[in-house]
């Protein structure tokens, strides 16, 4: 329900918008679609977004890109 909230608003290009709608993904298990969403609120949101970022790669066995953002976070 939340995504179809979030689906309908405005504001659909800030980095706001794509954090909450990448959790949103995420709690759905969907997480090949979260990682679009949490790239594009990165940069206003590094600290939010890394761990988002390491726990999608981990469920896509990405090990790469989990151990990429793992680093972030220190």
């Amino acid at each position: 329900r939340a995504g179809c909230l979030l689906d309908a608003a405005e504001g659909q290009n800030t980095a706001d918008w794509n954090l909450l709608r990448g959790k949103v993904y995420m709690e759905q298990g969907k997480f090949r679609e979260a990682p679009r969403c949490l790239h594009l609120a990165e940069q206003e949101n590094p600290k939010e977004t890394a761990p988002l970022l390491e726990r999608c790669y981990r469920e896509l066995e990405d090990f790469k890109q989990a151990y990429h953002y793992a680093c972030k976070q220190r």
